[in-house]
């Protein structure tokens, strides 16, 4: 108030102690009436001209400075500020920021002389680029020559920056707002920005082109205007052949500039498909000119009347025979007069015409008013007022204004308040025929209020979507959607891995193309389960109250390297979110970071191995809480290893137990030869290959051949077709590959068969691992693979999660992946889609939606965490920081998670987790059939495997379902003949099989006779090593872990005859029975050779291991037998480190 007070005075003063000039001053340039007090308005009065100068008269520009003369009249007469009078002084603007600079110079200049009346502030300029230009001008002064503006169409939001300036109207972020809703609600999604290159159009188009990416709208093609250019810019709105015509334009520029980019739009026959919105500056005038055929829009601050101004303006001109007294002082309506005095018709206000701003500009004064009027009632007292004061007292104060005009009141940047959440704070306009033909007006089809954008449908006209009509993916996501996060907000989060998108083929670092399963349904499952955890009543509720469950969602893309990345950028704060925005990267450290419970994912062991190693080098800088790291479906034996995976844990079982399982059905299914496809560059193909290859011996299991998909590029299926059948034998083939490389297996089969490629040969049994388990689109429509077996480790199915997802409209959801997701599950095009197919997407396309069988496997993670966290939460003051925590410490927590009940298979509550973190689970058996019923490939359970198998059918009847040309009809396979089953390894004499004897393959004569002769051959062998001492080195890594790893520390086998205490490797803790190696020489013949010395000592256990100098050469298996029936195998080469793993 004291700062009020102190700023009245100052004008006081001003006011009576200064000579006041009583004359008025008229030229071409400046209109002026005397006052006691000056205000001064910069108005747009003519266009601009070549060179600067100005052209013809703006009627509008002309209309805004008589309301503001009128309006100013009206407050004299009726003493609106008793015992001084206001003057006003116009000063012309031509649409020209140097020239707007100029006037308001002179201003200052004018009004710093004593001798004038005191300049109390100026209304306007009335364009952004004008308005920056003068309040750059009035920055740049001494603070006490400085003068306030206030602008009533100034709309840039730079303007925001300067102290001096304020507006009552909304800045373009509202209006960019407001476009932005526009084109969502009517469909637009395709459009080109056309914007007029200075302060107004750049910064408005900027704005919109950063909030047009982060709505899923695609702008192709954004260019500054010019008449010169505006044929090349309407050329381009027909697009290419690939993406078709551009429908939809947004035009940010001045009113004669966007009616003549209308007018040539209409020109061309071929254009009338466009529609446009325009922005604010196109007024609301009723002016000549085409009406688009298809409709356009022009957003507007809510246009109001100034009551009495229409007819005082038409009053001007009800006689045009003579040119009225009173324009003589005033030379613009003086040349209104002499343009029109044959029709002065022309110039009369109709009921359509509206002057969207003059009610602004108007209001713009009564502020400046009602401030004056202010200062009659302090009398006696004088104060000189200092600059800042002055401002303050303007934006801390709400001014009541004379009737009609509200109350106005600024925020500390000038910028006017709303007066009330319910009025409305910008319109949408329809452009339209006027009664006079040939004229286009207006009609209000929508208001923005409260956040909130509603069109009348009924009166918005013909105004079509906007919408890519071809293929514009790459045009409009230039980068994939994988690169982007989604955030769930909570108190405490955990981080979800899930593979949404392939790899790109050509670049690691990349995403590819979306997947049509377990992608974004994953990211479903996560917010399905959140939802259900944060719900009142809920046990995580029960513990920690108010507290949210939120979720980071991270797509791996199927890539290590792209996880690894991304987890290091979310630790250092940067999180992208759709489409292109970053996280704020302090508040994403201090707010989500520090909060972090643990880490969910990935789908894939790579990616979890990858995974695990970044997050166990973080939790080396943690003194507190761990990342628990506990993956849905990674089966990989590495990831059992807590000596490198120490915070690692998982639902499922690791694949050492799958591959036991598959291979002891393989024995009693009598199929003792078989070949595997696999991948060598994935982790799971290769982990898995080197578990079944460990075990392959103890069950009497011969690999007759091992066939790489990954070398053969594009001509993939005839390469493996031509691989399987060179060993025609080896009939059942095992296949070792992730999901979308069995889809592309199962579907070049079915293809080379139409073709007529498959022959009655061609009689070959598959059989899958868990990433084939009972996916039923790999098998339908397929009669070609009946028969085929596969395991599975399933829980069960959550139906309630069924009827979630297909309920989810991928068009509304924050899941900005699931679009994607549908369209390529269906092969369809949803609306507003960028990529078009021939098909559009229907409600009945997510009615077919089957759950798979892993989607309860994210699901039950997100229950586990909430859980294990859950409860750990109750034994910390939550209201303290997160890492004050100790029982949050990397072991405790841990532990806490080994804890967790959850109700996996519907039959009640039970530990989810065994001593390793490993998951308690157990394997199912399936065989493909054919269900006559329902006229398709269908699947059956025929076993599960918990430690034993245990079959459901006898296996003759197993063999019923094989197809006609399967020939033997049964599963049994053997080696051919004495050469192929000389290459086929025999299990150590030592091996006692558990099972019946009669199950065991039976072995020929000839094969043991072949054996003994290969053991000659080693034996020799291994005498001519010893005369030559043949001297190479196998290092292996050190160290024995909790959970029977075992590691050989340091040590070399530096004699490939012998080893003796003193060099062979130590076996700490371990009681070693036997060792046995197996492999090839260079020659390809197979040896097998079994350690024969054994000797204990207090601190270890050591070993002498007969070898085949050759064998040194290639990979060697070697094995050492710990307990009657289990065997620690590893895969090494000469001069390799490789891990030895307990198996």
């Amino acid at each position: 108030m004291e700062t009020f007070v102190g700023w009245r005075f100052f004008i006081l003063f001003l006011i009576f102690s200064t000579h006041l000039v009583k004359e008025c001053v008229t030229t071409e340039d400046v209109i002026r009436q005397d006052g006691d007090v000056m205000l001064a308005a910069l108005f747009e009065i003519s266009e601009a001209a070549d060179g600067g100068t100005c052209g013809e008269l703006d009627l509008t520009g002309v209309q805004n400075a008589v309301a503001l003369q009128w309006f100013i009249d009206g407050l004299n007469e009726k003493n609106y500020t008793p015992g001084y009078k206001i003057g006003l002084e116009i000063r012309r603007l031509c649409h020209s920021p140097e020239r707007a600079r100029s006037e308001a110079f002179k201003l200052i200049e004018k009004y710093t002389n004593s001798s004038q009346a005191p300049l109390f502030g100026v209304i306007g300029p009335t364009t952004t680029s004008s308005a920056v230009a003068v309040a750059e001008l009035y920055k740049s002064l001494p603070r006490e020559k400085r003068i306030p503006l206030i602008s009533g169409s100034a709309t840039g939001k730079q303007l925001g920056d300067f102290d001096d300036f304020f507006r009552v109207v909304p800045n373009d972020d509202l209006q960019v707002e407001v476009i932005i809703k526009l084109l969502i609600k009517l469909k637009w999604n395709y459009v080109a920005l056309v914007y007029t290159d200075d302060e107004y159009g750049r910064v408005a188009a900027a704005a919109l082109l950063k909030k047009a990416k982060s709505n899923n709208i695609c702008v192709p093609l954004s260019v500054s205007f010019s008449k010169e250019g505006t044929s090349t810019i309407i050329t381009s709105l027909t697009g290419s052949k690939q993406t078709g015509q551009i429908t939809g334009v947004v035009f940010f520029g001045h009113k004669l500039d966007a009616q003549y980019f209308l007018s040539e739009l209409n020109k061309d026959a071929t254009l009338k498909f466009v529609k446009v919105i325009f922005s604010e500056s196109f007024g609301l005038q009723s002016s000549k000119g085409p009406v688009p055929v298809n409709g356009s829009v022009v957003v507007t601050p809510p246009y109001r009347e100034v009551k009495g101004f229409r007819e005082a303006w038409n009053n001007l001109w009800k006689n045009c025979s003579t040119l009225p007294a009173n324009f003589t002082n005033n030379p613009w309506l003086k040349k209104l007069y002499e343009g029109h005095s044959s029709n002065c018709s022309r110039l009369l206000l109709k009921e359509e015409d509206k002057l969207l701003f003059t009610w602004y500009h108007v209001q713009a004064a009564a502020v400046y008013a009602a401030a004056l009027q202010r200062l009659h009632q302090i009398v006696n007292r004088v104060k000189v007022q200092n600059y800042t004061q002055t401002l303050n007292a303007l934006k801390s104060h709400q001014w009541d204004l004379t009737a009609g005009f509200g109350n106005v009141s600024f925020s500390s940047n000038g910028e006017v308040k709303g007066e009330s959440s319910q009025e409305p704070v910008y319109e949408v306009h329809n452009i339209i025929k006027c009664h006079d033909e040939g004229y286009r007006c207006f009609e209000k089809i929508g208001n923005y209020t409260d956040n909130m954008l509603t069109i009348n449908e009924n009166r918005s006209g013909n105004l079509p979507k906007a919408q890519c009509e071809k293929d514009c993916l790459e045009e409009c996501i230039p980068r994939s959607l994988g690169d982007f996060s989604l955030v769930i907000q909570g108190h405490f989060y955990v981080v979800a891995v899930v593979p949404v998108h392939t790899n790109d083929e050509n670049n690691a670092f990349q995403c590819g193309a979306a997947r049509g399963s377990l992608g974004a349904d994953f990211v479903e499952a996560v917010q399905y389960a959140l939802a259900r955890v944060n719900e009142a009543g809920s046990p995580w509720k029960n513990a920690v109250k108010e507290k949210k469950l939120g979720a980071i969602i991270l797509d791996s893309c199927f890539s290590e390297l792209v996880i690894k990345h991304k987890l290091l950028r979310l630790h250092l704060g940067e999180i992208l979110t759709p489409h292109g925005l970053w996280m704020n990267e302090t508040y994403v450290k201090e707010n989500v970071v520090k909060n972090i419970v643990g880490y969910i994912g990935g789908f894939f062991s790579d990616i979890s191995i990858a995974m695990s190693e970044v997050l166990t080098e973080l939790n080396s800088d943690r003194t507190t809480q761990a990342y628990i790291h506990l993956s849905p479906t990674s089966v990989s034996d590495e990831l059992s290893n807590r000596n490198r995976h120490p915070y690692f844990m998982r639902l499922t079982k690791s694949a050492n137990s799958e591959a036991k399982a598959i291979l002891e059905l393989l024995q009693r299914l009598s199929a003792t030869y078989v070949q595997i496809i696999y991948n060598n560059k994935d982790a799971y193909s290769t982990g898995f290959l080197e578990l079944i290859r460990g075990h392959s011996l103890i069950y009497g299991v011969c690999i007759a051949k091992e066939t790489d998909i990954q070398i053969a590029g594009e001509q993939q299926i005839y390469y493996v077709r031509k691989e399987i059948g060179k060993k025609p034998s080896a009939r059942i083939v095992i296949v070792i590959l992730q999901l979308e490389e069995i889809k592309k297996l199962v579907r070049g089969l079915a293809q080379w068969e139409r073709d007529g490629g498959l022959s009655q040969k061609d009689n070959f049994i598959f059989m899958g691992t868990e990433a084939w388990a009972r996916k039923t689109d790999i098998i339908e429509g397929r009669p070609r693979l009946k028969g085929s077996i596969t395991i599975a480790e399933e829980i069960a199915l959550d139906s309630n999660f069924t009827v979630y997802f297909k309920n989810v409209d991928p068009l509304a959801s924050n899941n900005f992946w699931l679009r994607d997701y549908w369209e390529e599950r269906r092969n369809c095009s949803l609306d507003l889609s960028f990529r078009k197919r021939e098909r559009e997407c229907n409600d009945s396309d997510r009615a077919t939606y089957t759950q798979d069988h892993w989607i309860p496997y994210y699901i039950q993670a997100v229950y586990a965490f909430a859980s294990g966290v859950g409860e750990a939460l109750t034994k910390c003051d939550t209201n303290k920081p997160f890492s004050d925590c100790t029982i949050l410490s990397s072991r405790q927590m841990v532990d806490e998670m080994k804890q967790v009940e959850l109700d996996l298979f519907g039959k009640g509550k039970a530990k989810v987790f065994d001593d390793n973190g490993d998951g308690k689970n157990s394997y199912k058996f399936m065989q493909a059939f054919w269900n006559s019923t329902a006229g398709d490939m269908q699947y059956r359970q025929i076993g599960d495997w918990t430690d034993h198998l245990s079959l459901s059918y006898d296996v003759s009847d197993l063999t019923e379902e094989l197809p006609g040309n399967i020939e033997p009809r049964n599963y049994a396979t053997a080696c051919p003949n004495s050469e192929q089953c000389g290459k086929c390894p025999v299990p150590p004499s030592s091996q006692k099989s558990t099972q019946d004897q009669s199950q065991l393959p039976f072995i020929p004569a000839v094969v043991t006779i072949a054996v003994l002769g290969l053991l000659l051959v080693i034996l020799l062998i291994v005498t001519v090593v010893a005369v030559r001492r043949y001297r190479s080195s196998i290092k292996y890594i050190a160290e024995q872990s909790s959970n029977h790893e075992i590691r050989f520390e340091n040590d070399v086998l530096s004699s490939a005859s012998s080893m003796t205490p003193s060099n062979a490797p130590t076996l700490s803790h371990v009681p070693v029975q036997e060792m046995y190696c197996r492999g090839s020489g260079p020659t390809g013949v197979a040896f097998q050779s079994q350690m024969y010395h054994h000797q204990r000592t207090d601190s270890a256990d050591y070993a002498t291991v007969v070898e085949a100098e050759n064998a040194l050469e290639r990979p060697v298996l070697c094995g050492v037998k710990a307990t009657a029936n289990d065997y620690l195998t590893v895969l090494g080469t000469p001069k390799t480190e490789r891990k030895m793993q307990f198996v």
